[in-house]
Parts: C-alpha cells; structure tokens; sequence
C-alpha cells in the first residue's frame, strides 16, 4: 500500500473527492453502544431572571488518544499512510467511556471487535466481518498485531475501517483505491465506497 501525498490535505486541493459525513460517524462506529457507563457529574442549579432554574452539567469525554495506533493495526495502516492530519483527529475522537478502564489492547480490541458486531445490524449493507469470539488469552499469544489483526478482522473490516480512516479528511477515490492496493477501481467502488456513501458514512465533497 502506497503514501497519500500531500496533494489531499486540505479541501480546496481535493474536488470531487470523498470525506467522512459526520465528525460523528466514526466514534459512533467504535463506541461501544451497550452497558454504557454513566457519566461524572457535579450539578449545580443556574438561576437566571424570570425563568426556571437549570442545571449544569460538566461534560466527562474519553478520547482515542494513544489508542489510534490499535485502529491502524486492525486496518492494516501505516501512520505514514495517514498523515499528521488525519492522525490528530483521529486522536481526538471521543471513545465509550465504559472503555476507560481498559489499559491492554488485546482487551480493547476484542471489546472494539464487540461493539461492531452489536452495530453490524444497524448496517447490514456494509457486512462488517468481524470475530468477536476470541477470547483475550488466545488473542495475547498471537504473536505480531498483523496476526492479531487478522484473527479479528476479516479482509473486508478491514477495508471498510481502513476507508472511514482515511476519509477523516477528503481523499480522491483513485488514490483511496491506490492506497488500499486497489487497481479496479470501479470494483473498489462498488464493493467499499458505495455500501458506505449508501449508510451516509461517507460522501463526495
């Protein structure tokens, strides 16, 4: 899998070109959506004139931070292929905060792993591939995360995470499928891009 260049870093450079739909999309697609953890909070009543008093409350976040290096080893990315940019927002999305705890990444993969499969119903177009029955011992004696990587993922996840990644800044679709190792790209388009664009994951610019 090739670099991306320079050329699609910002918008006004990339015409036509493919972008996540929603700051929201990705978080929503690694949170993990049950047994959500409640959140932290010291309420405090704000009394403003001539109206009801409301509460305040402070918001506690979760975010990817160091954790992103784990989705690059389930998409089977290099931190290259993503480019400061990408990897500073990437960072920067909030996680579950029943994940908070969690310090070993053969764990978080496996709860990450679960929380696609719970999602896999709400987007049944995309057929994410995933095992979410690998228990955390056996996934802690598979050797490299390339291993690991493909004990939880199958080739198509892998794709399809990959994309969402990528597309957290616009990316044309002949480079996206130049980085992916894609050389039919009407393929690539049909079998990735389309699944995607047709659940509002994400769309042309």
């Amino acid at each position: 899998m090739k670099q991306l260049s320079s050329a699609q870093k910002a918008l006004g450079n990339c015409s036509n070109c493919l972008v996540m739909h929603s700051g929201e999309i990705l978080p929503t697609l690694l949170k993990k959506p049950k047994n959500r953890a409640k959140t932290p909070v010291s309420a405090h009543p704000l009394f403003i004139e001539d109206e009801p008093f409301r509460s305040v409350l402070p918001m506690v976040t979760f975010l990817v931070g160091e954790n992103y290096g784990l989705y690059l080893h389930l998409a089977q990315l290099r931190e290259q292929q993503l480019g400061e940019n990408r990897t500073d927002k990437i960072t920067g999305l909030s996680l579950d905060m029943s994940l908070k705890d969690i310090s070993d990444w053969d764990e978080l993969a496996i709860a990450l792993v679960g929380s696609w499969e719970d999602k896999r119903g709400e987007l049944e177009k995309l057929r994410f591939l995933v095992n979410n029955n690998l228990p955390a011992d056996i996934l802690k004696k598979g050797g490299s995360w390339e291993d690991k990587g493909r004990e939880l993922t199958q080739k198509r996840a892998k794709v399809l995470l990959a994309v969402l990644l990528l597309t957290t800044e616009p990316v044309s679709l002949e480079e996206l499928a130049d980085v992916l190792g894609y050389r039919n790209r009407e393929k690539f388009k049909e079998g990735y891009v389309n699944p995607l664009r047709d659940h509002r994951l994400i769309e042309y610019t």
